[in-house]
């Protein structure tokens, strides 16, 4: 998000989707899809914006000394942070990668395949993806909750 310009913003086949620089890239070279409240929130800022709209510009630019400028890694934390307390989690561990994990598991629990999620997360490896699959399937469907206690008083007698 913090590398996205504008011209990364793209419609196709009805989707509205952000070209997306991975880890390690030189340029954008995946997308994530916007769904709907998400794009509406985009074009909002993209109204409140700078009146040049060249493709290379930042999507999300800095308000304030550094106008213009692309955030800081150090300021999209510090707006996630902000978000986060004023939403009552007070976590020292919680940070913006909390939400992409959030938003990884949210798409597992509600049914997305894991190869769905491998491809919106971008994860290289498929296993990489099945540690949040288990982490989900853990809390979901605990073995825990399978154990009968009951029929182990009767085996014992």
């Amino acid at each position: 998000m913090q590398r996205a310009s504008r011209g990364d913003l793209r419609t196709k086949a009805n989707r509205n989707l952000l070209w997306v620089q991975g880890k390690g890239r030189d340029e954008a070279d995946r997308y994530v899809v916007i769904p709907g409240a998400a794009w509406d929130a985009v074009q909002d800022w993209l109204r409140l914006g700078h009146p040049v709209v060249l493709p290379d510009r930042p999507l999300f630019y800095s308000l304030s000394q550094a106008q213009g400028n692309r955030l800081a890694s150090r300021t999209v934390l510090h707006i996630v942070k902000s978000h986060l307390l004023k939403a009552g989690i007070n976590n020292p561990r919680k940070t913006t990668h909390s939400l992409r994990h959030t938003a990884i598991t949210n798409a597992l629990v509600r049914g997305a395949s894991p190869l769905q999620v491998q491809q919106m997360a971008g994860h290289a490896s498929f296993d990489t993806t099945m540690i949040y699959a288990h982490e989900v399937g853990r809390m979901i469907d605990p073995a825990e909750e399978w154990i009968s206690y009951e029929d182990a008083e009767k085996s014992a007698a």
